[in-house]
């Protein structure tokens, strides 16, 4: 994973003005053109290039928040995030008033907010010797298991993310500022299920699959009944909110 991740990152770094001009088309056929929006395409291409390691850092955030909530350390994976709203709000508050293009600080906020988060939860993975050296294990049993199972869920993961590119691209022709108010919008429909989804599914996972191994039938289906229960108690109201 380490080295796919590091290919993207590499590539995505070299290449911000391509995928740039994939999610705002618009801001690119001004830039060909000469047109008004032309400084918009060269400065998300710019930001892009500097946040895209961004990408990096949260692929190892995300696999050590993974392997601590199976140790039920909850609180580590819970609090990372954190410091990315953090490293945001101290680059506008400290680097974007002394830039000539102010949004160019919060993209140092971003990186810096990746880096903080991975350097946090090193010393958790330390203390609990699940810290392990890498080495290339392509075909290690392990990982064509966890290779497979990935296929889906990379598979329903990204039904989400395609939909937002295609909103984004169509965004890009349109009004100045549309594109923020897509993001925008987006937050607040991942607003519940960040609250709640994700909480109960972080939380209940490791003990839907402790409960899987002991083939412990009954506590499983209380527990993932327990799960779907609470999503649909606080989902519903949030749907018709």
């Amino acid at each position: 994973m380490g080295v796919i991740v590091t290919i993207v990152t590499l590539l995505g770094v070299l290449g911000s003005g391509v995928v740039t001009a994939l999610f705002g088309f618009g801001w690119f056929l001004d830039w060909l053109h000469d047109g008004p929006a032309a400084s918009k395409f060269e400065l998300a291409s710019l930001m892009l290039k500097i946040t895209f390691p961004y990408l990096w850092f949260i692929t190892f955030v995300a696999l050590s928040g993974a392997i601590l909530n199976t140790l039920g350390k909850f609180a580590v994976s819970s609090f990372t995030p954190v410091f990315l709203n953090v490293m945001i709000i101290l680059c506008a508050w400290f680097i974007s008033p002394n830039l000539a293009q102010p949004e160019i600080g919060l993209a140092i906020g971003v990186f810096l907010g990746g880096f903080v988060q991975f350097a946090f939860q090193l010393p958790f993975l330390i203390k609990e010797g699940v810290l392990v050296k890498p080495k290339w294990g392509w075909r290690d049993p392990g990982v064509v298991k966890i290779r497979t199972l990935m296929i889906p869920a990379l598979f329903g993961v990204s039904v989400s993310q395609i939909n937002l590119l295609f909103d984004t691209f169509i965004a890009s022709f349109l009004a100045t500022g549309s594109i923020s108010w897509l993001y925008y919008s987006d937050r607040l429909l991942e607003f519940p299920l960040g609250l709640f989804g994700i909480a109960i599914a972080t939380v209940i996972l490791p003990a839907l699959s402790r409960k899987h191994v002991d083939a412990h039938s009954e506590g499983f289906a209380s527990t993932m009944d327990w799960g779907v229960r609470m999503v649909i108690l606080l989902g519903l109201p949030a749907m018709l909110g």
